[in-house]
């Protein structure tokens, strides 16, 4: 009873309907999983779906299909059914090559198409002499002696019958680097302005959780480059990253499509967007001792001069009533007596009629932007990419790679040696073909025999 039991889990395991079936079910998701956008915000979803079906669809995990619990079983079950499926036939498939039937009777030789069978005599038809001819021929050939008959057999190839189990085992790798990715990487985002830094980027997975790194990334400089009409031809952002308070890597450029990478994980160039305040130069000149300093800062920020007075930028406009661009400024005093005012930058003069110890200058407003990463930590790529490298091996092998054996049965007879040659091969029996009757007509002139076609062979 035990044994059918294994017997009946060991065939559902190896059946090749499981196979076809679970094939289906996850290319059927892969679309979903296309069709619907994976992973962003509940509010993105509720925007597009009622609120029962966007509750039924992330009990489902319809909106994280590829980390979702019932897609990696799905996945793990493929695993299990290639393991069982090569089990049942590898032991067959390696005896086959390890232990190739070498011997072959004279009167097993009408079971193969291709064959030829004719007689040497004279000098040439000494046994010894024959062996020694052919072997030249066929090289490699391997000598089987037994009741009076010698069996000279060679072969090609045979690592064409391992190329089915060289792919099953890449598809294996294949998703068990994608299991590894799913279960110990992360795909997030980090929005970083100009000469800011940070350690935490945020997981794409909907509820934007922040997620520590070992390590800090800075941006350095955001790059922007416009064509003639306005529109964006490239951008590019220079990034450092900072461990234990040392610069590790320098300043170094990243391009969409060309990212950085630091301990396996990679910051790829995705967007950038322009930050509202810009960065705004204001020179501010004390009248009594007629000094003048520069500072530069951006909205909001509170800045102390020498006798304590402060001030801060209230507001930006980039085209104050057509006078062009504007800040409003509010001073306050160590009384604390606030006023605001505004200076504009095509009229730097303009807050000297004002009066009051300090004059505001603005000298210059730089746009600001920020550069949006997309970070990824995919500890399982390079089993991807081995398993991928394996799978075109494996698919070469099984499709360009033929086994090719080839049997000479010789077999004295009084002061003649019959030869018979008989030939067979898994696939491309047309280019076998040909190989053949050259093998063929090679022997037969070396033992002084007149060249033959073979039927339906094509010359």
């Amino acid at each position: 009873m035990e044994k059918n039991k294994k017997n009946v889990v060991f065939r559902f395991f190896c059946s090749l309907k499981l196979t076809i079936t679970l094939l289906i079910v996850l290319a059927a998701v892969s679309i979903f999983g296309t069709i619907i956008p994976q992973r962003l915000p509940d509010s993105e979803y509720l925007k597009h779906y009622s609120a029962g079906a966007f509750y039924v669809m992330k009990l489902l995990g319809v909106l994280d299909l590829y980390h979702a619990w019932w897609f990696q079983f799905f996945l793990i079950l493929l695993i299990a059914n290639l393991i069982f499926c090569s089990l049942d036939r590898f032991p067959r498939a390696w005896k086959f090559i390890s232990n190739p039937k070498k011997w072959l009777g004279p009167d097993e030789i009408k079971k193969y198409p291709l064959r030829d069978t004719f007689k040497v005599s004279g000098k040439k038809g000494n046994l010894d002499k024959v062996v020694e001819t052919v072997t030249a021929v066929l090289k490699h050939a391997e000598r089987t002696d037994k009741d009076g008959v010698t069996v000279l057999f060679a072969e090609k190839g045979k690592i064409s019958r391992m190329g089915v189990y060289i792919t099953h085992l890449s598809v294996i790798i294949i998703i068990c680097g994608a299991l590894l990715g799913s279960l110990f990487g992360f795909e997030a985002f980090v929005s970083l302005p100009e000469g800011a830094k940070t350690n935490t980027v945020y997981l794409r997975d909907g509820k934007n959780t922040p997620e520590k790194l070992d390590f800090t990334i800075r941006c350095d400089k955001f790059d922007i480059a416009l064509y003639p009409n306005g529109m964006v031809k490239s951008y590019t952002s220079t990034l450092s990253i900072l461990k234990n308070g040392k610069v590790v890597i320098d300043h170094q450029r990243v391009r969409v499509n060309h990212p950085l990478m630091f301990e396996g994980i990679r910051f790829y160039q995705s967007s950038y967007q322009r930050e509202r305040s810009p960065l705004l130069t204001l020179m501010v000149m004390d009248r009594t001792g007629k000094r003048e300093k520069t500072y530069k800062l951006l909205g909001g920020v509170e800045t102390l001069l020498p006798d304590g007075t402060a001030f801060s930028i209230v507001q930006y406009n980039p085209d104050l009533q057509g006078y062009g661009p504007a800040v409003q400024v509010m001073e306050r005093t160590l009384q604390g007596v606030s006023k605001t005012f505004w200076i504009f930058l095509n009229y730097p003069e303009y807050d000297m009629k004002r009066g009051g110890r300090y004059v505001f200058v603005l000298k210059n407003v730089q746009a600001i932007y920020s550069t949006g990463l997309q970070v990824t930590k995919d500890p399982g790529v390079w089993v991807v990419w081995l398993g991928c490298l394996m799978m075109i091996g494996g698919l070469i092998v099984t499709f360009f790679v033929s086994h090719r054996r080839i049997w000479v049965i010789l077999k004295p007879d009084g002061k003649e040696v019959e030869v018979a040659l008989a030939g067979s091969t898994n696939r491309n029996l047309i280019a076998f073909e040909k190989e053949f009757q050259k093998i063929l007509n090679t022997i037969r002139d070396e033992l002084g025999k007149k060249p033959k076609v073979l039927p339906g062979v094509a010359e």
